[in-house]
Parts: C-alpha cells; structure tokens; sequence
C-alpha cells in the first residue's frame, strides 16, 4: 500500500512553501522596517504599528524556524517500501502454509 503524499513530494511543497513565505517576509520586513522609522503623534495609531512591527518580527521569527525543516525531514521512502515489501512477503508465506492444512467437513 502506497502513501498519497510520498516523503518526497512533501518535502518539495515544504521547500516551496518556504520560498514563498521568504518572499512574503521580504516585503513584510520592508513595510515594518518603514513603519518603525516614521512615529505617529496618535497613541493608538502608534499602537497599532507597534503591533504590526511586532506581528512582522514574529512572522520572521517562524520563517526563521520553518527554513531548516526541509533540511532535517529524512527521506522515509527505502523504509516506507522495505516494511511494505516485508508485509506482503509475510502475507504471502502465511497464505501458503494456511492452503490446504484444514480439511473442510461435509454435512
């Protein structure tokens, strides 16, 4: 029985889902960069871009976290076919020692 998402195929969308947040990132650090050299007079207008800043730091902080991840997934796929190739080989040799040890009886 074969995965859906195979390993690798996984570990493709995770790599370009990283280079997609990368580029995300990007222009989220630009604007916030941007937002912390100009202060608003307005307290909650101020207060709000201090939360964006901080939501934008935040969000580098993940991508930060999440860049590695691709690196560190093993490829399981060998295993993944050994242990299925082990469990019809088992499957097999039970089917063959089960066939034809027990009489049917007739009524």
């Amino acid at each position: 029985m074969t995965s859906p998402i195979s390993a690798r195929v996984a570990q493709d969308k995770l790599v370009a889902s990283v280079k997609t947040l990368e580029q995300a990132n990007t222009s989220i650090q630009f604007k916030a960069n941007w937002l912390k050299q100009r202060r608003s007079s307005d307290a909650i207008q101020q207060m709000q871009t201090d939360a964006i800043i901080d939501l934008a730091e935040a969000v580098r902080q993940i991508q930060l976290a999440m860049s590695a991840l691709p690196l560190m997934l093993p490829d399981v796929s060998g295993a993944r076919a050994a242990a299925e190739a082990a469990a019809a080989a088992a499957a097999a040799a039970h089917l063959k020692t089960s066939v034809g040890t027990t009489p049917y009886k007739r009524l």
